[in-house]
Order: structure tokens, then sequence, then C-alpha cells
């Protein structure tokens, strides 16, 4: 027993590696095999002893090896657990009255417990050595003279200074004692007189200009850049210190516990970013920056709003920042914390700034490496040599809101949004559109996922709601959309810039109770209600722009078109103060950011069509890009198409009538195509035009605005312009692609809708939200677009889903003669390559037709196969199916055809058979056969 003794209980975790070495060396002290176990049990503390047992339960502990024991043991308090905090113990080490031997004996000793397998021990002892030291004058002569040295040679030199600074203390105090005794009784203290006038730095409050102060960053009191918390002249109301400090549970005795909270960060932080923990703090997520310097877990006084306030009592901790300021701690409180399957109760600080860090009580207390769970909010960007960097400065501005950043859908605490109907509006029944079996699954997924995001709710009694074609019914909610001019004002003088995109925006808005009855929509699953403002509502855009200009009042730097948001300063502070501030708006208004499509701190951005840079804006290269790179004509009809733009504008500038000539003269009948360098010249100079100021304007939302649409066989192409009071119409941006092989099977009247489809696709960032008229030259899409009616059942499916696109757009729709349409018609004969991005989209779209159309086909009587080779076989279908793929002749001779020309415009081809609409044509050699089986 008196060996036991003498043995150390292990009391504590951060003990068991030192003890584990003391355990074995006892065993060798002729210790009996068949004690080991017995000896081992008698050496732990109640609670490990406990902790051990529900590890092995329902297994007596008595009954298992020793080393089976250690084995457990060692995986409980095993090095990875220990070995951040144990890095962090060592940078907190300060030499507090110990002598020089025994602070680096200390040091070193620390040093060697912890793994550097990247870092050499001695070099860990002297930096902790040179930042925990007292005595100012030697941590600044070992600062200076530390290259190259060993901790040894390093002690030396200190002992040098101290001995130094010593003989100098005792000189200067017999110095004054003799000057005591020399010095008359009733002399008078005068100030020394001072060399020079005394300095003041607002930024530290340093004996220096603001200009040369190191210290220009980011304050730990208010937030803001440019000076620190010592300079600080934010006025806080803080609750003043308890002067009853809480007890401890040990007899009850008053403690006062130091710590220092992001002591790691002093160690070159700028190529570190915030490693984030995710917690559930009572029951709401919240993430916590990993910070080993910090003895305790803090959050700030959001996060403690968020959870519902619990009650706070006063804290027993005395913190400060690396900076040495004190910490502003309003209370501590006990928490509910769930760490992956894990659950405990643990003590939480709440400080008033934004700190959010989780210290070593809770990583020991969960007992594993959080390390491997954390996730950084890394924001890498390019430089001149496309090396990535992080921007440290600005990663500390996200950390602080990295809630916002969290997946999900977020939800506006300030406003909801309310819809007004027209006075006698009338509800009208739209029957649900049939799913295809093929894309049911699909359909289904997305209606689950926006019932689990509560964007939409089933509803189970339709006679409470309304069912409604609603966008007519509506009073347009006013507000101004900003102009190009207020917006870019804002953002005069800005260095870098800031684009922030906010996920999923309108769903984010919530509607009142009265508007939700009003948004409803029949589907395959019945009827369901929007509890979110969804998109295609025509006040939608008013009531967003409202509420962002509602949330962004007070920020200066910051601008907002819908949802879409910039920033940007002067400088570097400058921008980073004004990105906090609208960070912390929209973390108040409780919406969210899509932060992969957010762009910070650019020397460039693309906002609204334009570039913006600190030279100003310019003109996006693609907005032009369908004039720039438009090819040459390569035959008479894309010539034709060519000079009915041209003509179109040159009402507006007349001498483009000269620069045609060359082209004007391939036009004549009795001449020969050939494309030469005079023509080659003159198409690119009136390129240059079309491109030029005289042509070409910037978006000016007071304007009245137009699109125009083509479609050819081959391409596609749109124009988006302004229609000024003195008749002139310039451009704001044009585009066109050219159809794949699939699309140029569509019949004519679908080629011409897919070109106002790709149109609003493009410019959506203009048409949306805005009132704008549609000029198309095929009449028959005035009537299926510009009904008011709603969308004409007998229209081809793929019309309808179209029209459904358009349906989220506020639009008068026009015909225009195709003589007078030249603006468009020219861009769709002579189009840019395809638009791979668009076309992916389309594609998936796609689908729902395709699959509606098989559904179709697999009730006829006859395969599809046959259908499309007896197609083939049959002379009259065959020319269709040319002319289709081709052109129709102006005139079409013999009464066979007759039928089909006055349907022209609705004939299309998929997988080799002939449609009109949706309808299959069946060949003549079927006919009776499908007839007969139709019949019975």
């Amino acid at each position: 027993m008196s060996k036991l003794e003498n043995l150390p209980m292990l009391e504590d975790a951060d003990d068991y590696q030192d003890w584990r070495i003391q355990f074995e060396a006892f065993l060798k002290c002729g210790v009996e095999d068949t004690q080991h176990t017995a000896v081992l049990v008698r050496c732990l503390s109640r609670s490990i002893l406990r902790d051990l047992r529900a590890r092995i339960h329902p297994v007596n502990v008595l009954e298992k090896a020793h080393t089976e024991l250690l084995t457990i043991l060692d995986s409980m308090f095993k090095v990875e657990k220990l070995e951040l905090a144990r890095k962090a113990h060592l940078f907190e080490l300060k030499q507090k009255g110990k002598s020089l031997d025994d602070f680096m004996s200390e040091c070193r000793r620390e040093a060697n417990d912890c793994d550097w397998t990247n870092f050499d021990a001695d070099k860990a002892a002297i930096l902790t050595f040179v930042i925990g030291i007292d005595d100012v004058a030697i941590r600044k002569h070992l600062l200076l003279h530390s290259d190259g040295k060993s901790s040894t040679d390093l002690l030396s030199a200190a002992k040098i200074v101290l001995a130094s600074t010593q003989e100098a203390a005792a000189f200067s105090k017999r110095r004054e004692i003799a000057n005591a005794v020399l010095s008359p009784k009733n002399a008078r203290n005068r100030s020394p007189s001072r060399s020079r006038r005394e300095l003041k730095c607002y930024s530290c409050n340093g004996n220096h200009y603001r200009n040369d102060c190191p210290h220009r960053n980011e304050c730990s009191k208010c937030g803001k850049f440019g000076h620190i918390q010592a300079a600080c002249g934010q006025i806080f109301h803080h609750r003043p210190r308890s002067k009853t400090p809480s007890h401890s549970r040990s007899q009850g005795r008053a403690t006062t516990i130091q710590g220092t909270v992001k002591t790691a960060r002093i160690l070159d932080a700028g190529l570190i970013p915030p490693i984030l923990i995710p917690f559930v703090i009572q029951g709401k997520k919240i993430q916590l920056e990993y910070d080993p310097g910090s003895p305790v877990t803090i959050i700030d006084a959001y996060s403690w709003k968020l959870i519902g306030k619990p009650h706070l009592v006063p804290s027993n901790f005395d913190l400060s920042s690396i900076t040495g300021d004190p910490l502003d701690i309003m209370g501590q409180f006990t928490a509910n914390a769930k760490f992956l399957n894990q659950e405990k109760v643990l003590q939480v600080l709440v400080h008033r700034s934004p700190t959010k860090v989780v210290g070593r009580d809770w990583v020991r207390s969960f007992g594993q490496p959080l390390i491997s769970h954390a996730t950084e909010l890394l924001l890498p960007y390019n430089d001149s040599n496309g090396v990535y960097k992080v921007q440290t400065s600005l990663q500390r501005v996200l950390s602080r809101h990295v809630e916002i950043f969290e997946p999900g859908l977020g939800h506006c605490s300030r406003v909801k949004a309310k819809l007004h109907l027209k006075e006698n509006a009338q509800p009208v029944y739209r029957k649900a559109w049939n799913v295809p079996f093929a894309l049911k699954e699909k359909v289904d997924a997305e209606y689950d996922r926006l019932e689990a995001l509560g964007v939409i709710e089933k509803l189970t009694q339709s006679g409470q709601h309304q069912c409604t074609g609603l966008n007519k019914q509506l009073e347009l909610q006013q507000h101004p959309i900003p102009t190009i001019t207020e917006l870019f004002q804002k953002l005069n003088g800005g260095k870098k810039f800031t684009k922030i995109d906010l996920s999923d925006a309108y769903f984010q808005i919530e509607l009142d109770e009265d508007s939700k009855r009003l948004v409803v929509i029949n589907t395959h699953r019945g009827l369901y209600k929007y509890n979110r403002l969804p998109f295609g509502i025509a006040s939608a855009s008013a009531i967003f722009q409202e509420l962002m200009d509602q949330m962004l009042t007070g920020t200066p730097n910051a601008a907002a078109y819908l949802d879409d948001i910039i920033v940007t300063g002067k400088n570097d502070a400058e921008h980073l103060e004004a990105l906090s501030k609208v960070l912390e708006r929209i973390r108040d208004y409780g919406l969210k950011i899509g932060k992969d499509k957010c762009k910070f701190m650019q020397d460039s951005v693309e906002y609204l069509g334009f570039i913006v840079d600190a030279n100003g804006i310019r003109t996006s290269p693609e907005k032009i890009r369908a004039i720039v790179d438009m090819p040459p004509p390569k035959n008479i009809h894309q010539i034709r198409s060519f000079c009915g733009m041209v003509n179109h504008y040159q009402r507006f500038v007349p001498n483009l009538s000269t620069l045609r000539k060359p082209l004007d003269y391939l036009t004549k009948k009795e001449v020969k195509f050939n494309w030469g360098r005079e023509q080659a010249n003159a198409f690119e100079k009136i390129k240059e035009v079309l491109q030029s100021p005289l042509l070409l304007t910037y978006y000016q939302p007071e304007v009245p605005l137009f699109m125009a649409a083509d479609a050819s066989k081959d391409g596609i192409g749109a124009v988006l312009f302004h229609r000024f009071p003195n008749g002139t119409e310039k451009a704001i941006a044009h585009v066109s692609k050219t159809l794949t092989k699939s699309e140029q099977n569509y019949a004519q009247i679908e080629k011409e809708a897919y070109a106002i489809v790709y149109g609003f696709n493009k410019f959506h960032q203009y048409l949306w939200a805005n009132h704008f008229t549609l000029l198309t030259d095929h009449k028959p899409l005035v009537t299926i677009f510009g009904s008011q009616k709603g969308i004409p059942q007998t229209a081809a499916s793929r019309l309808q889903r179209w029209a459904l696109i358009l349906m989220g757009y506020s639009f008068n729709i026009e015909y225009v003669n195709t003589k007078n349409f030249g603006q468009a018609d020219g861009l769709s004969r002579l189009p840019l390559d395809s638009d791979q991005q668009f076309e992916e989209t389309e594609a998936e779209s796609e689908k729902f037709h395709i699959a509606n159309i098989h559904s179709t086909q697999a009730e006829l009587p006859v395969d599809v196969k046959q259908i499309a080779r007896e197609t083939t076989k049959d002379p009259i279908l065959m020319q269709i199916l040319k002319w289709i793929q081709g052109s129709w002749p102006e005139k079409v001779r013999g009464s066979d055809f007759q039928a089909y020309v006055c349907k022209k415009d609705s004939l299309s081809l998929v997988n080799g058979c002939i449609l009109w609409q949706d309808r299959t044509v069946i060949p003549y050699m079927l006919r009776q056969k499908v007839l007969k089986t139709q019949s019975l």
C-alpha cells in the first residue's frame, strides 16, 4: 500500500501522458502481473473510472487486462484531442515572477510535449519565451537579435540584458537618493521641458502621426476599421462589472479566472482562414470559430438574442483580447449544446461585439477532434500570376456573419408582402397541367422541396381559396426602381467592388394571410397555396425593391437593383466597413446569401450589363458581341437580311446608305454573288457604326423599352432598345445564336416563339420588373402571348410552356410587318454560334414536351417507328418534310398540299414524324388502319 500511496492519481486529461509514463515505470518496480489491473483501477479518479466503466459496459472493469484498459484510456485521452490545447497553453505561458531559468525550463517542457512535425521545438520555445517575458527591454532586445540563435543563446542574451538593466536601475536609485539629500525641502517639482510638440495618433494613441501608424486595422470594440480599441471613440453602454463575483463550486470561495481570447492569431494569421465548427445551441444552428487560444466558449449578443435570450448570470472570467483590451462580457448562461450525435450542458459567455469562438472548455467536453468536422470560409481570388490568396480582413468580416451563408431559405423578419386586387376582380379556374409519366418523379421532388422549405402548403378545402390568373387582377404596387445614374452615383470613387446575390430572393419574403389565399396553384397533386412571394407575380419586383431600399437606408457605398447588391469603398478599410454594415443589415432582416454567386472585393465586376471598375463603367462586351462577331453573308438571302437591318437604322444615321452601296450592288438580279474586298470593307465599317454611340445607349428606366425578336431557318436573334421622344431608336444590347439540328425541326411559329424566349432569357435583368413592348413579325404569336383570356388550350405544349415563362413579365405585344423588322431579322439570319449554356437549360425543359408527345403517340394503334418509316415513303409528306427542314416556297401548287400550307407555321418534326402542334400526322398507307382501330 505504501507504494500505491506514492503513485499520483490520474485526475486530469492534461496529465495523462505524464501519468502513463509514471504508471508503466511503477509496474516495473516489482508489481506482480496479476495485480496490474487492480493497481490501474486504484490510480484512477472517480470521474475517469466512471467514464471507463461506461465504455466497456456490461463487462466488469476488473475482468479486463490492464493492457486493454490502457488502450481504452489512450483512445479517451489520445494526443490528437489535446494537441491544439497543448499548443494553445504553450503560447499562453507568462513569466509571472519566475526566474529566467525556471521560465525557460517551463517553455522547453511544454514545447517538448507538443507535436512539431513541421516546426522545431526549440524555435517554439524561443517564440513562447519572447512573447511571455515580462521585461519589455529584454523582449525588444531579443526581437532584434534572435535570428539564428538557439534557446540557450537567447537565454544568455536575456540574462545579460537583465543584469545591465538591474545595474542601471540601481545606479538611478543611488542618484535619486543623492539628489533628494542635496535638494532644498521646499523646492517645487518642475515638469521636464519638452524638446518637441507631443504627438497623438488617433488610431492607437501612440506618439506619431496617424499615416505612420501600423495599427490602422479593425477595432475589436466597435468593429470598424482604422483604429484599435484603446483609441476607439465609440460609446457603449456597458453593464457595470459585478462587484459580487460568482462563486466556485469548491467551498463557495469567490474566484476570478483570467484568460486571453484569440491568442493564436499572433502568429501571422494572415495566411490562416477562420475555421468554423457547426453546433446546435438551444435548438439553433450556430457556427463558432475554432480558437484553441481561448479558454472558454463565447457567442455574440446577436446569437444570444437568436436563441431566445437565455437568463445571464455574472461571469467569473476576466478576459482580454490579444491587444490587451478587456472584453465586454455581458454574462454567461448554461446552454444545451449539440455536436453531431452528442449533447452536452455547457457554459457559454456572451460578448457584446461580434465574437463567436469555441474554446478549450467545449473541445475537452466533447472529447473528439472537432477540427475534422470544421469548414473554412475561404474566398480566394486570382492575382496576376494565377496564384490563389486569402484576403484575411475580408475573411474576418465574413466569419462574423457566417449564419447568412448557411444553407437553407432565409425568412424576412421585418415585413410581409401584401397583394392588392383590382375592384371587381374575378377568379378564373385553371385546370391542372398534365404531367408526363417520365417527368412525374422530378416534378414531385420539386413540390416536396418547396413544401419542406415552407414556400408552398397543401390545401384541403378549396372553397376558402381562389385559383386565379392573378397578374391581370392585381393592382400593381408602385415603388421606383433606381436608374442606372442613381445606382452608379453611389459607386463613384470606388476602388474595388463586391457583388452580393440573395439566394431565392423573393422566396425569402412571406406573404400576409390575405395574400396567401390569392396565390393558389392547381397541380396533379391538388391545390397548393404559396406562403412566400413567388417569382412571376406582377407586384413582386416593386415589393422587393422597396424592401432593399429600406434595408440599405443609411449605408453609404452600397446600392441594390432588386436582388443584386453592390458595395464599394474609396479604400479597403472603407469597403470592408461598408460591407460589414450591409451584411449586418442582411442578417438583421433574416435574409440569406448565395455565397457561390457572390464576388467579394474584386477589381471589376459585371453589374446590370456594365463592367464596373475604378475607372468608371463601360459596356459589357456581351451586349454587342452579336454585332462584333457577326459572320459575313454567304448568299443573296443573307445579304438582303443584313441590308434590311442597315435600312432600319439608317433613319438615324444617314451616311449608312452610302456605306451599304457595295452590298446593295450584290442584291441586283443580273449580278452574280461575289463577296470581294470592297464588300468586306463595307460590311466591317457598317458593323463599327452599329456598335458606336450613334446607335448604342445605356439602359435608362425612364425611357420606353422595346424588345424585338425574330427567327430564320438557321438562327434566332433579338435586340433590346430604347425609343426616345424624338423617335430615335438606340440599341441597348444585341443577341443571336445558331439553331441546333433538333431546333431547326421546330415549326416556324415555335422558332419565332423560341427567339422571344431567348431574348427574355438574355435580357432578363432589364425586362424583369419593367413594363415594355414586345415586337414580333409573326401574327399568331400576338394571339397566343397577348391574349387577355390566357393561353389557348389548342396551342402546342412547347408554346404553352414558353407562354408560362412569359407570364412572369409585364409587356404589351405588337405585330410589325416583316419589311419593317430589319433590326431583328438581320441578327437571326447572320447568327453567332450556338449558346451552350442556354441550350442545356432549354434541353432539360424540352424533355417535358418530348415526353408529352411520346405519351400521346403511345396511345396510337401503330408504332412510332412504323409511322416514321411510312412518312419517308409518302411522296406528299416527304415534300412537306423537306419544306419544314428548309423553307416554304412563296407559292405552293397542287391541291394535295393545300391542307398543309394553311397550317405550315404549326408543322414540326419529332423523331422522323411530322407533327401539327402536338398531334402526329399519319401517312396515307396507315390511315385506314388507324381509323378502323379508333372506330372500334
